[in-house]
C-alpha cells in the first residue's frame, strides 16, 4: 500500500532523500517551470516512478539566462533510478509516495496498456482521415 512520504508545499529534506534510497517510489506531482517555444515560461508535471539507485545534490550560483552569479544558489535534488534514469524533484511542489514492487508493477503495466490504447486510437484516426481525403479525391 502506497504510502505518503511528502506532501505538496512540505520541503523535501535531505533526510527523505536519503531514506528512499532502495525503496520503490511514485512521485505523480512533481511540478516544474519550463521555457516554451514562444519565449515564455509553462509549469509542467514531470512525474516518475521507479526504484532509487541513489541521489545528486547539485548547487549552481550562476544563471545562465542572466549570465551572472546569484546572491543565493539553487539548490536541486535529483533521485536515480535503478533504470538508469536521474529526475529532479521539486523542493516544494512534489508529492512522494513509497511504493512496493508489486504496486510499481501494477503501475507501469497500467502505464503502458494507456500508452498501447493512445497509439491504437491515433492510428485509427489517421487511418480515418486518409480515407476521407482518398473519398473526397475521387469525387
Amino acid at each position: 500500500m502506497a504510502v505518503l512520504l511528502k506532501k505538496m508545499n512540505e520541503e523535501l529534506t535531505e533526510e527523505l532523500s536519503h531514506q528512499v534510497i532502495g525503496k520503490y517510489v511514485h512521485v505523480p506531482t512533481n511540478m516544474h517551470t519550463t521555457p516554451t517555444a514562444e519565449g515564455g515560461e509553462e509549469e509542467v508535471n514531470i512525474w516518475f516512478g521507479g526504484c532509487v539507485a541513489g541521489i545528486e545534490k547539485a548547487v549552481i550560483a550562476f544563471d545562465y539566462e542572466k549570465q551572472e552569479f546569484r546572491e543565493e544558489p539553487l539548490t536541486y535534488t535529483n533521485f536515480l533510478l535503478t533504470d538508469g534514469m536521474g529526475y529532479t524533484v521539486n523542493r516544494l511542489q512534489s508529492e512522494i509516495y513509497e511504493i512496493t514492487k508489486d504496486e510499481f508493477e501494477q503501475m507501469l503495466a497500467d502505464h503502458l496498456a494507456t500508452q498501447a490504447a493512445e497509439l491504437e486510437a491515433e492510428k485509427k484516426l489517421r487511418e480515418a482521415a486518409e480515407e476521407i481525403s482518398t473519398n473526397e479525391e475521387t469525387m
